[in-house]
């Protein structure tokens, strides 16, 4: 310490004894008679710059030094400069301790209690070992004041840039902390944020590149979500927000609805997407299109275009078309067999009107207006292949055949009239035939009766005759 003491000394009195070479004052040592410190100053005033008391604290314009080294003064030339190179130079300084409590590294103003100006690769390097240390520390208690505030001016400069190199445990390169709920742990603005490895909001484990999690472990509304693109009351932009047994994604194009789009997860499993309107859903493992509950697998409000071109083909599970223009080239097709006579069994296929058991059976969404159809029952006794079984047991109708059948029948039916068209025509001969046979025995009949007529004018001329 005492080495330090006066290496210091040497220092002060070089800047001392420069001052006077500048100044022409006259410099003295003496005693303080009152309290036997040793005093430095001008000699002609009494003045002292430098003053060691008994304790072998040093004093710089101070009267009662309160440490080892005390400088007090009103400007920066009353500040200690360590210098680089010129010691004559203050503007060439590397560490400025000022009057009014700032020090300067690297420059020979310093505005802040800390002030630092570097040109290599840190600026200010700080190391902490303990095992919960940490290697820099800033308290702002300002309501507008930053912890830490780093600036660089180079090219590929870090304005502050922590460095935790512990290989496990948690650990944080920089740490930022507020205790008003309008402030910023960490403020970043302009330029790109760069993030590697994953990003946790509001968890300390996040699990994926941007892991999120709300107040009590999971989102409540819009202040626990995720917010992409302008601000809230604004336009452009995309909201992901959990609420009680849903979570939903909403696109927003303007500030009038307050959703353009939304995708909502349900708590089962479910979602559905819809715009200011219900557009699209999946519920219960239905989809509808324009319907906001679908009562079937495949729901649909409105018209239905499929295919491409004038190409578009609806078909069952098991490939067998139910409606539209298909597959049905001859190549692509084998085990070939025509339908057997069903005419006599169309017949006796009833249609009726019936309504359906919708209180029952709401699982199965029937409607309540009257319906028309076959009754499976009825349809199994005579065309067992247009029916089959669901999961439960019911039995239900394949009507797509039944327009096959009808083709069949159709054509028994021709052939029935083909049939009967010959044997017409056959009558018509056999009938035009006996009214050949018709006139001859007319024509006989009248030859019979003129000729009856001529014997009785022959036998009346005989009686004149045999009268005379």
């Amino acid at each position: 310490m005492k080495k330090t003491l006066l290496f210091l000394l040497f220092l002060i009195s070089n800047f001392i004894f420069s001052i006077q070479r500048s100044n022409a004052q006259s410099i003295g040592i003496w005693n303080d008679p009152s309290t036997g410190d040793l005093l430095i100053g001008d000699a002609s005033t009494s003045i002292d710059f430098l003053r060691m008391d008994f304790n072998g604290y040093l004093g710089i314009g101070s009267i009662y030094p309160a440490g080892i080294l005390d400088v007090q003064g009103g400007g920066i030339r009353d500040s200690l400069f360590i210098f680089s190179n010129d010691l004559n130079t203050i503007y060439d300084s590397t560490i400025v301790f000022t009057s009014y409590g700032a020090l300067g590294i690297g420059m020979n103003n310093p505005i802040y209690p800390i002030d630092a100006n570097g040109t290599g690769s840190y600026t200010i390097f700080a190391q902490n070992s303990n095992a919960t240390g940490t290697a820099s520390y800033g308290t702002a208690t300002g309501s507008s004041g930053n912890g830490i505030y780093g600036v660089s001016s180079g090219t590929s400069g870090k304005g502050v840039y922590g460095y935790a190199i512990a290989g496990t445990g948690s650990t944080y390169g920089v740490h930022g902390r507020v205790n008003s709920a309008s402030g910023f742990a960490g403020y970043f603005e302009g330029g790109k944020n760069y993030f590697q490895g994953n990003v946790g909001i509001g968890t300390t484990s996040p699990q994926n590149s941007l892991h999120v999690v709300g107040s009590g472990g999971a989102f409540t509304g819009l202040s626990d979500g995720v917010h992409i693109g302008m601000d809230a009351g604004g336009s452009a932009h995309i909201e992901l927000v959990k609420n009680a047994g849903f979570s939903y994604i909403d696109f927003l194009n303007d500030n009038i609805n307050d959703y353009d789009a939304r995708f909502i997860l349900i708590a089962n499993g479910d979602f559905r997407l819809r715009g200011t309107t219900t557009k699209f859903v999946i519920e219960d493992g239905n989809v509808g299109i324009g319907a906001g509950g679908p009562s079937d697998k495949l729901h649909v409000v409105g018209d239905i275009r499929i295919g491409t071109g004038t190409l578009g083909c609806v078909k069952d599970a098991d490939g067998t078309v139910i409606a539209g223009t298909c597959s049905s080239d001859r190549r692509l097709k084998v085990s070939i067999e025509p339908f057997s006579n069903s005419l006599n069994k169309l017949v006796q296929l009833q249609p009726v009107y019936f309504l359906w058991r919708s209180d029952k059976y709401p699982e199965r969404h029937f409607g309540t207006s009257q319906s028309f159809g076959l009754i499976a029952q009825d349809v199994e006794k005579l065309f067992p292949d247009m029916v089959t079984e669901d999961e439960d047991g019911f039995k239900a109708v394949r009507y797509n055949k039944l327009q096959f059948y009808f083709l069949q029948a159709i054509k028994e039916q021709q052939q029935i009239i083909d049939s009967l068209e010959q044997r017409m025509i056959a009558l018509e001969k056999e009938n035009a035939g006996l009214k050949f046979k018709n006139s001859d025995m007319e024509k006989t009949k009248t030859e019979v009766e003129q000729l009856k007529a001529n014997i009785k004018r022959i036998e009346e001329i005989l009686e004149l005759k045999s009268e005379k």
